[in-house]
């Protein structure tokens, strides 16, 4: 099924393609160091699988290197793609034998094949490129696992169990990384629920759950340092949920294209890509409004996303999925718009204020104004004048025998902070049925 580009905002990136890949490509990464471009292509099954490793360049987008994986008569393939560029390596996931390889980057020669059924239905694989450790999603299983493999010694560590007791996490998919913090974040295909694993900090797990009505058949997973947002795609609920960890909730259910499968966090424009896999578009999220920008057009069956460090987005397109074609494609997206100012270190986001930091008497003073006014439902201009108020209370005068209040600091806008918060009780609006789409590939590799 091939949808209309609604909305479309290619006019605001500089778009180039190359329509002539082999076909089955599965997933892409860049190395920015050198600016190539890494791509899994799989296709056929067990004596009749072809499989490859891609080097393109990123100014023509043709294969620079490539190399053929062998067959051994029972279906060898690379799916799932992780870079670890300070060590100059390619992690690959070999879903079908269930295990991984890894590779040169220079050369793509092959480091170690490790053996069969080391993780059963490898999925994605990302690394921390800190301790060189990459971790693999186990997408089947009643109890999915995160496979844990070391790229110094080249041996496979410790599995992470992500289940707790009170949740089955079944059918861990796409994978995100935060390599300042070292927390790992994932999703579970069958249940509604997405998870948090603190990777430099004893492997401690966060499960969060996310509404069952309004995710089914998760797969797709991004993080947004910034705000502290978690991107959740949902494959057949054709949305995203946008979970706030401070809040410990579902903030936004946002309508995508048909059976949205992958999706990865821009930093630089502060922008979410969501593959549609059903469709042929990808969907553009402003990460600080959570509203849908527009799509950009992708061809046809758009798989995976990835996004380079100066905001450039690369898309691999399985175009001849179900239709015996033979070749598929990538589309790179460079943004027209001019790249937003950083802030000066040190500063605060937008609508955000470092509580932490404000003396224990206006933390205390702050924290039950807000919790008054949110409990009340004031909103927007009260909200705005409390926030004026704050900022200019002069000191109070001494009361007998007492010293005299010191005036107290002034506050970022807590005009802006309160009016983003919801009023008390206040279902969430509801949100219109999913548009029914083809069921596309299920997101799992292989």
């Amino acid at each position: 099924m091939t949808l209309a580009v609604d909305n479309n905002v290619g006019d605001r990136y500089e778009t180039t393609k190359n329509t002539e890949l082999p076909r089955g490509v599965y997933q892409v990464r860049t190395n920015p160091k050198t600016g190539e471009i890494f791509v899994t292509q799989s296709v056929g099954r067990g004596k009749d699988e072809v499989s490859a490793l891609l080097v393109l360049d990123p100014a023509t987008l043709q294969i620079k290197r490539q190399v053929t994986i062998p067959n051994d008569g029972t279906g060898r393939g690379v799916f799932g793609l992780g870079l670890d560029n300070q060590r100059g390596l390619v992690w690959a996931t070999d879903t079908r034998a269930n295990t991984v390889m890894l590779f040169k980057q220079d050369t793509l020669e092959l480091v170690k094949d490790f053996p069969k059924d080391s993780v059963l239905h490898s999925r994605d694989v990302i690394v921390d490129e800190t301790t060189g450790r990459a971790y693999v999603s186990s997408a089947a299983g009643p109890r999915a696992d995160i496979a844990v493999f070391d790229g110094e010694t080249k041996e496979q560590l410790e599995t992470i169990s992500v289940s707790d007791d009170r949740t089955v996490f079944n059918d861990t998919m796409s994978l995100d990384f935060d390599p300042k913090t070292g927390a790992l974040y994932t999703v579970s295909l069958n249940t509604p629920a997405a998870a948090r694993i603190d990777v430099r900090n004893g492997n401690k797990v966060t499960i969060y759950q996310l509404p069952k009505e309004q995710m089914d058949r998760a797969s797709g997973v991004a993080w947004d340092p910034d705000t502290q947002r978690l991107y959740v795609v949902g494959q057949t609920s054709n949305s995203v949920l946008v979970y706030d960890v401070r809040e410990g909730k579902v903030i936004r259910d946002i309508r995508t294209g048909v059976n949205p499968l992958n999706a990865a966090y821009d930093p630089v424009y502060k922008r979410v890509y969501v593959t549609n896999f059903g469709g042929s578009t990808v969907t553009i999220i402003d990460a600080d409004s959570m509203n849908v920008i527009g799509q950009l057009d992708a061809g046809a069956t758009p798989n995976h996303v990835a996004v380079e460090p100066d905001g450039t987005v690369n898309v691999v397109s399985r175009v001849a999925f179900g239709n015996d074609g033979t070749k598929d494609a990538i589309y790179r997206y460079v943004p027209k718009d001019p790249k937003p100012t950083p802030p000066p270190a040190g500063s605060v986001p937008s609508g955000s204020i470092p509580v932490g930091s404000l003396p224990n008497d206006t933390q205390g003073l702050l924290g039950a104004l807000v919790g008054v006014i949110a409990g009340l439902g004031v909103a927007g201009v009260l909200a705005t004048a409390v926030g004026a108020l704050i900022g200019g209370l002069p000191g109070l005068p001494p009361l007998p025998g007492l010293p005299a209040l010191p005036k107290l600091p002034a506050l970022p806008d807590l005009g802006a902070i309160l009016r983003g918060l919801p009023l008390s009780g206040a279902p969430r609006p509801a949100q219109p049925a999913p548009a029914p789409g083809p069921k596309g590939s299920c997101g799992c590799n292989g």
